[in-house]
């Protein structure tokens, strides 16, 4: 399962203005911002329970009511979701497992678990891990839409061996169109189906799991129970990591290190990245970058909040106060010549400052130091917060993950605020001196480094 940190124990995000929390249901309990509609009672319960050694939310059904997903206006499912923004973009994962349930083999009901985007009883569309005791386990997609009508299908033959849990289901939306995918391992993703919604790709305001099931006869139903152990929003591309799962670094991660000489590692539950002695780690306008950058690719036009936890202190002790500098920092970037940096510089002098770069097509590039109020040298963890807003970018520094003051209000780069390629978003090591000879080795380390989409 992939690495996220949805309800970490450590520094949390505020609501982001699109609305939707990662959550792996690890703390136990239920997290305020889901809600639960439906349009039927009894009303399924919604809980987190022990799963298999982890946390999932359960929908748990009770006997003898149908809750099914019909096209009559009237919504019978339990949908469990969180309030977002509509009209914009996003790209769903949820880990589902197939309903469990005891009927017999001559039961005909339906039972199924799955993803939805909603936004009333006439304009939605779903993806679902269903079961049924003869014909076994299928995937079952649909919409309703008040503009472009209502339909549904089915899978059982995917592409992958089906039937086995986990299952992975992924509901991608761009404009008005919505894309449906399933993977058995959360890294081969097998396309399904597309559908166009105006109405609800202009309307559509809820989104999250739900549970549902089918059977001719009402009364014949039999209770079951829905399992999800996460859900999350990929349109980023970014997968927050607190580096506490693994003894190597997880594959969401790529390394950058044109001097070729740099080793990214991961140690005692922090990412690491060593830069050897006498050889230049630099970043700066105009040049190809040689800082050593652990980054994951994100979409170049989606606006972002990223926060890392560093050491801002090199391991290593200092003999030479020849201008040595060593840095820790996050930085979005596009190519050589277009990314926005800033980080935490431990000088030969003993002080330690922040230092802001930028390198813009457009706007040209430069660089500052900051002095911050939280008072320098910094003696313990620091906190780098970094906010893009189309093509505006600010800085912000905190000595504890709470309370944060801001560096740089509006940098505006903009060369940095549109396309689909790929860009490159994490935090980077540097070492510098005036005589590359005497550069001193050094290792920067990363305790969690986590972004959301705004």
């Amino acid at each position: 399962m992939s690495v996220i940190v949805a309800n970490n124990p450590h520094v949390s995000f505020p609501i982001s203005p699109f609305g939707f929390i990662d959550d792996n249901f690890e703390p136990g309990t239920l997290n305020a911002r889901w809600k639960t509609r439906t349009d039927i009672t009894p009303v399924p319960t919604l809980s987190i329970v022990d799963n298999d050694s982890q946390k999932s939310a359960r929908i748990a059904h009770p006997s003898g009511t149908r809750y099914d997903i019909n096209q009559s206006g009237v919504f019978e499912g339990l949908l469990a979701y969180q309030d977002v923004a509509a009209a914009t973009d996003f790209d769903i994962i949820a880990c589902v497992e197939y309903p469990d349930a005891t009927f017999s083999s001559t039961n005909s009901q339906y039972i199924g678990v799955g993803i939805m985007f909603y936004y009333d009883g006439t304009n939605y569309v779903w993806l679902e891990a269903q079961q049924h005791p003869t014909t076994g386990a299928r995937l079952r997609y649909g919409r309703d839409d008040a503009t472009s009508g209502q339909t549904s299908g089915t899978n059982s033959s995917p592409g992958f061996t089906f039937g086995v849990n986990p299952i992975y289901l992924r509901l991608k939306r761009i404009g008005n169109a919505f894309e449906f995918y399933a993977s058995p391992n959360d890294i081969d993703y097998y396309f399904l189906v597309s559908y166009t919604c105006a109405n609800l790709g202009t309307n559509g305001n809820k989104l999250g799991f739900f549970g549902e099931d089918y059977h001719a006869t009402e009364a014949s139903t039999v209770a079951w129970n829905a399992h999800v152990r996460e859900i999350r929003n990929t349109y980023l591309g970014f997968i927050s990591d607190t580096f506490e799962q693994g003894e190597s670094l997880a594959p969401h991660w790529n390394e950058l290190d044109n001097v070729g000489d740099a080793t990214f590692s991961l140690v005692s539950g922090q990412a690491k990245i060593a830069l050897p002695n006498a050889s230049k780690h630099d970043m700066y306008a105009g040049n190809p970058i040689e800082a050593a950058i652990l980054y994951q690719n994100v979409r170049s036009h989606v606006d972002f909040e990223l926060i890392v936890e560093i050491d801002p202190c090199p391991d290593g002790a200092d003999t030479d106060v020849n201008n040595d500098r060593w840095a820790a920092g996050i930085v979005f970037r596009l190519d050589d010549t277009n990314w926005y940096a800033f980080e935490v510089m431990a000088r030969d002098t003993g002080a330690t400052s922040v230092f802001e770069r930028w390198d813009d097509d457009t706007s040209g590039g430069s660089g500052q130091f900051i002095n911050p109020a939280v008072g320098l040298p910094l003696a313990g963890p620091v906190w780098l917060r970094m906010v893009r807003v189309s093509t505006t970018f600010s800085a912000y520094i905190s000595d504890d993950g709470v309370t944060w003051e801001t560096l740089t209000a509006s940098r505006t780069l903009t060369a940095l605020g549109s396309g689909d390629a790929a860009s490159k978003l994490g935090c980077y090591a540097l070492a510098w001196h005036s005589v590359e000879a005497n550069i001193l080795a050094s290792n920067q380390y990363f305790s969690e480094i986590k972004a959301i989409q705004l």
